[in-house]
């Protein structure tokens, strides 16, 4: 019984802090579906659109899992890797990004170098998002480091 409970917490609040991470899930969905249907955009287009989106908060889902897997019992990594982790996502799509708009968009190398494009995405993302991202993480980190210890008890 205790293994059961043990490997279920992890999805539940991983699946929490997805949820809180990404609020207008719903919304998407339907604008995506509404998109689909009115102008005809590729399911692949929107697909992509949506990982983009749904990737980074998807990222303390997947590091709960693997602390749980991992039988992680010391507080610290519950708390530092998941919002770690979404920002190395964050900084990982901005340079995809600037490589897909430099390589295969209108934009010519030399107008934005890809050091601008990262300060540009750091000072933006140091701001309420980022300080909301941090605590929805801790938050969820404790709670799902309390109940993984308590369901090994």
């Amino acid at each position: 019984m205790p293994i059961a409970r043990q490997t279920s917490v992890a999805p539940i609040w991983g699946g929490l802090c997805f949820i809180l991470l990404y609020r207008t899930l719903p919304a998407d969905l339907v604008l995506s579906v509404q998109l689909m249907h009115q102008y005809g955009i590729p399911v692949s287009q929107m697909a992509i659109g949506w990982l983009v989106t749904a990737l980074p908060a998807l990222m303390p889902l997947l590091c709960f899992m693997a602390l749980a897997h991992r039988g992680q019992s010391a507080l610290w990594p519950w708390l530092v890797l998941p919002p770690v982790a979404w920002l190395l996502c964050q900084f990982a799509l901005a340079i995809i990004a600037g490589i897909v708009i430099t390589r295969f968009g209108l934009a010519p190398p030399w107008s934005e170098p890809l050091s601008d494009l990262l300060f540009r995405l750091a000072v933006r993302l140091w701001s309420v998002h980022v300080l909301t991202v941090l605590l929805t993480t801790l938050a969820c980190g404790y709670a799902c480091w309390r109940e993984y210890r308590q369901a090994r008890a």
